[in-house]
């Protein structure tokens, strides 16, 4: 195996498009990129991708020999079909360039979901995203779909907002959502071209409203925590909480603090979010333990930074100072999620919860809503309709 220096990094794409897509990402990242197209045209690609193997390995090879000769001492391929259709820990081993490829995200992606949706540019490409995917999470449902002629829109420069109309991309995602998809994957690297046309075209045909929680809600509200309590440690709780359990709490929640819910437009609950007192005793009267908990397929869909971003503005305007929230430690995407929010991570409590065959560390994180050290005014238990109206959008 050669040894080389780093210098710039090569940009393999399937056509000159996504190649030139790639080498604007890494240098909109600091990075110097040269691109290195493997075919003229999406067609052409997608013929490629069928060629004999060891064709494909011998051409790949040919281009990475050019990158070594212009340089490059790392490669990144910034196209899903390629990466599935060329053994590149192979070329890496060849050649001695450090090589990346989508695929690498997916192994990382799998374990988070039990459902997935993916768009591919070809059967190729949805090919060696499945195959990754499942080797990561074998118990992973996966959903595919392809669509070469989206691909040849983005070629062809068509408006973002008229291909998702075109294509029907919308309705597609429509699809992968009534399927249980918690998320949908663009597997192709010409698709970020219009992913925020999609969200917004997605966005608009499933406004979600926000309002305050009744006794009456606990039905709902109830099911969809004991999904999480049947099926994942974000919660400790091994028995599946009663409806009427829900009804006495949200009647106490609501006491102290707000209990939102997450709407579809016909009515479906699509999470909750609400706050409790941290502590019973006099002393901890300002300080609060926040929860949101969204439906399986709503998961990574802005519901729950909406009920978040409501919850704690209500939390501010009432006069608590501290929103702690307790989060399993195996619970990547919502240790995420509050880092984003604006929490910092005050501690881990280690192997404090067993379930589901596993020790579970518990995070701790908090964030600060009032400063001070002056005597504090009491919380207002109650809120103006004025006030509540502007926290929910």
């Amino acid at each position: 195996m050669t040894h080389v220096t780093l210098g710039p990094v090569a940009v393999l794409a399937g056509t000159p498009v996504d190649t030139r897509m790639g080498t604007a990402f890494l240098g909109a990242r600091g990075l110097t990129a040269l691109p290195f197209p493997i075919s003229a045209n999406p067609w052409e690609q997608t013929a490629f991708q069928y060629a004999p193997a060891e064709d494909r390995h011998r051409r790949v090879g040919q281009v990475l020999e050019q990158a070594l000769r212009r340089g490059c001492g790392r490669a990144l391929v910034y196209c899903n079909s390629l990466s599935g259709a060329v053994d590149f820990p192979a070329l890496a081993e060849e050649t001695g360039l450090r090589i990346v490829t989508p695929l690498e995200v997916y192994r990382e992606l799998a374990p988070q979901y039990r459902t997935l949706g993916v768009i591919a540019a070809n059967a190729q490409g949805l090919s060696g995203i499945e195959q990754v995917l499942l080797e990561a999470n074998p118990r992973l449902n996966l959903l595919g779909a392809c669509a070469l002629q989206a691909v040849l829109d983005v070629e062809a420069g068509v408006p973002p907002e008229e291909l998702v109309e075109r294509r029907c991309l919308a309705e597609l995602a429509g699809w992968f959502d009534g399927c249980g998809a918690e998320a949908l994957v663009l597997g192709c690297t010409h698709f970020p071209y219009f992913k925020e046309a999609l969200a917004a075209r997605w966005a608009d045909d499933n406004k979600i409203t926000l309002r305050m929680a009744t006794p009456d809600d606990a039905a709902a509200v109830c099911a969809l925590y004991n999904w999480y309590v049947r099926h994942g440690t974000q919660t400790f709780q091994y028995a599946p909480s009663t409806v009427e359990e829900y009804r006495a709490n949200i009647a106490h929640v609501r006491e102290n603090a707000p209990f939102i819910l997450a709407e579809s437009a016909d009515g479906r609950l699509q999470g909750f979010a609400c706050a409790h007192l941290w502590h019973e005793r006099e002393a901890y009267s300002w300080d609060v333990e926040t929860t949101v908990y969204c439906a399986p397929d709503c998961v990574g869909q802005g519901v729950g930074g909406r009920l978040y971003h409501a919850l704690l503005a209500l939390l501010k305007a009432q006069g608590y100072y501290n929103a702690f929230a307790l989060v399993a430690g195996n619970n990547r995407q919502s240790n995420d999620f509050h880092r984003a929010m604006g929490f910092k991570k005050m501690a881990t409590e280690k192997r404090t919860g067993y379930k589901f065959g596993q020790w579970l560390d518990l995070d701790y994180w908090v964030m600060v809503l009032h400063e001070g050290d002056g005597e504090p005014q009491p919380v207002r238990k109650t809120l103006t309709d004025a006030e509540i109206a502007e926290a929910m959008g």
